[in-house]
């Protein structure tokens, strides 16, 4: 008996249907994943933005506290018996005055000028007291140091020291290409809000002054200062068109503030 001959099945490749099918849900999956790698890179980048804006600020904050507790310091001995034979008068400053504020101008990256402020200070620089920028003295000269924001292209928005009259040395920059804004954790101002005395001349602060309202007589007065310190922040997205509260698309201020009040500590009587 024969037996009936049955045509085997053809094989088929891919149609284009399936093809294309394959292909969208091939892009849906790298959209996911590239949706997924972006979010994680730019929480990243958010989370070294914000912990440099944490480093720059406690350092600021440090730099300042430690130079202006050592405003008016000398090694007390037979020719240093008061603060006014270590620090005496001249052209600018008052016998046994060591410490003022002036202003200075600088331009922001929107192309407005700030007005922000200089903190001057005397002192002897020691080995037990070093100046501004971290040196130690030799002699019994007197030191005047200056803190001040400075913006060049080597040093762009940075915290800077001028000792003894040489030029300005950034000591706090910002931190470069972290985060989107290549200012972030710069400082944008420097502002002394108000200045505690000791009216009595004792060591309790008892009234508050403007830094305007100060004279050489209340200098010496002087126990605290209230400084607050303006930095960029990093993760203000300039591309994005910032509204009238100067915040980008995302509620990211521009600015980020902190103040402090630091005692003048060699100015206790």
């Amino acid at each position: 008996m024969m037996l009936a001959h049955t045509p085997g099945r053809r094989q088929r490749g891919l149609g284009l249907i399936e093809l294309m099918v394959a292909l969208v849900i091939s892009l849906f999956l790298l959209a996911g994943l590239f949706t997924l790698f972006y979010g994680m890179k730019r929480s990243y980048n958010d989370a070294q933005g914000l912990a440099g804006l944490q480093d720059n600020e406690v350092l600021a904050a440090s730099v300042l506290a430690n130079t202006l507790h050592v405003a008016g310091y000398f090694p007390y001995n037979t020719t240093y018996t008061s603060r006014s034979t270590a620090f005496p008068a001249n052209t600018t400053w008052a016998a046994g005055q060591i410490i003022t504020v002036g202003t200075g101008m600088q331009t922001l990256p929107s192309g407005n000028t700030t007005t922000f402020n200089t903190i001057s200070l005397r002192l002897i620089p020691t080995a037990d007291a070093l100046d501004c920028l971290g040196n130690p003295g030799t002699g019994t000269a007197v030191e005047t140091d200056v803190l001040s924001l400075i913006n060049t292209s080597a040093s762009p928005y940075s915290l800077a020291c001028s000792a003894d009259g040489a030029a300005a040395q950034a000591i706090v920059s910002p931190l470069g290409t972290t985060g989107f804004n290549p200012n972030g954790a710069g400082l944008a101002n420097l502002q002394v809000l108000r200045v505690g005395v000791a009216s009595s001349g004792g060591a309790s602060v008892n009234e508050y002054f403007l830094p305007a309202n100060m004279t050489t007589t209340t200098w010496p007065d002087a126990r605290t200062l209230t400084v607050q310190l303006t930095f960029f922040n990093p993760l203000f997205d300039k591309a994005h068109t910032p509204n009238t509260q100067n915040t980008d698309n995302q509620g990211q201020p521009r600015y980020l503030s902190i103040t402090r009040v630091i005692s003048l500590e060699n100015l206790a009587p």
